[in-house]
């Protein structure tokens, strides 16, 4: 097998609000709480529940207000790197 996808999170220093601002310029990920189809996914953090965890177990899952979860579908990678760029970096405006 040569072509799959992956899921890869990553946390913003920026927080919530900064997680937010990324999930909403991207243009090739949709926003949708799922591992994966075929198309390119991303959750920000506000949508990963830990609300039934006790604060050690929120710790422990990596959680952080911050945190984004991307999964990477079958889009060109070219394509979606320079979605994800255009995306930190207006996040970071």
């Amino acid at each position: 097998m040569s072509d799959f996808g992956c899921v890869v999170s990553f946390e913003l220093a920026g927080g919530a609000p900064a997680a937010e601002r990324v999930a909403n310029a991207l243009k090739l990920f949709a926003r949708a709480a799922s591992l994966g189809a075929t198309e390119s996914l991303v959750l920000p953090s506000q949508f990963m529940s830990t609300r039934d965890l006790d604060a050690a177990q929120v710790q422990i899952s990596g959680i952080r207000p911050g945190t984004v979860r991307l999964s990477i579908g079958i889009e060109a990678l070219e394509d979606l790197q320079a979605d994800l760029q255009q995306a930190l970096d207006a996040a970071a405006d």
